[in-house]
């Protein structure tokens, strides 16, 4: 059962909370009842909420990092630019929640059901979605490099643009495992490429990005200039020049057309989510 006091506390102000918080002070808020109430911004670092109710609660841009959500009941959730970095989700039911631009890497997520949830912009980097539902689940422009989702559950899930490398889709349903397509639908005119932006800039404005995003996102999108071939010298004014026109290089053949696909997704999101920051290289 969950500490009354803290449990009060909570209920009084998410201010007084995190004032009041230390990381010294164990979290215990197991099976507490939390329902639609707003906690945006709390900080509830390694925080005990298994089997906590936390439907339709308001937790945009909270700190969960490391915090034991066995069992807990999310549904219709606002998790919007929330940290759950390590986060323990095992059996989680977060039904319709919304998840947009949130940092889940290394999460585990073993079993938990994510049915028609918003994880557009997650990053799921080396998280573990084994036998997980994520049935009608919109992972547009998710990161998932080095995820397990192995017995995952994907019918009808919308993966456009979503960056998969290392993934384990071992015994995973719902999705197609069929050849790459070729160059010319990966890659076929200068509307593909400012549809990306546009798009990017669209999820910029609902204001899921965050400064670490961005310092990420930059370091990203600096490596991936360098290393864009089609550009000799690593020439990474020209390679501004062709991204602000909205111009790719000549594609030429099925294994160059992959890379040049995964850059340019990559290129339109950090470059939306860096747009405004003054260190930006490429402005």
């Amino acid at each position: 059962m969950a500490d009354s006091e803290q449990l009060a506390r909570l209920k009084r102000s998410v201010l007084e909370w995190n004032t009041w918080w230390s990381p010294d002070i164990a979290i215990d808020l197991r099976d507490a009842c939390l329902l639609a109430d707003s906690l945006r911004g709390v900080i509830l670092y390694q925080a005990d909420l298994r089997g906590a109710i936390l439907r339709g609660a308001d937790l945009k841009g909270a700190d969960l990092d490391e915090a034991n959500l066995h069992n807990a009941e999310l549904v219709l959730a606002l998790l919007n630019g929330a940290d759950l970095q390590d986060a323990d989700l095992t059996n989680a039911d977060l039904r319709g929640a919304d998840l947009r631009g949130a940092r889940l890497s290394h999460a585990n997520l073993t079993k938990a059901d994510l049915r028609g949830a918003n994880l557009t912009l997650v990053d799921f980097k080396r998280a573990c979605l084994r036998d997980a539902i994520l049935t009608g689940a919109d992972l547009t422009n998710a990161h998932l490099e080095g995820v397990d989702l192995t017995g995952a559950n994907l019918d009808g899930a919308d993966l456009i643009h979503a960056y998969l490398s290392n993934v384990d889709l071992t015994g995973a349903m719902g999705i197609s495992c069929s050849p790459p397509p070729s160059s010319s639908s990966l890659i076929s005119s200068h509307t593909h490429w400012r549809s990306l932006v546009m798009k990017a800039e669209e999820h910029l404005l609902l204001g899921v990005a965050t400064l670490s995003q961005v310092c990420e996102g930059l370091a990203v999108l600096e490596t991936q200039w360098r290393q864009y071939r089609p550009y000799p010298s690593a020439n990474s004014a020209l390679a501004s020049s062709h991204f602000h026109n909205g111009e790719h290089p000549v594609v030429g053949n099925q294994a160059e057309a992959t890379a040049v696909c995964a850059h340019v997704q990559a290129c339109a999101l950090f470059h939306a989510k860096a747009r405004d920051c003054r260190d930006h290289p490429y402005l």
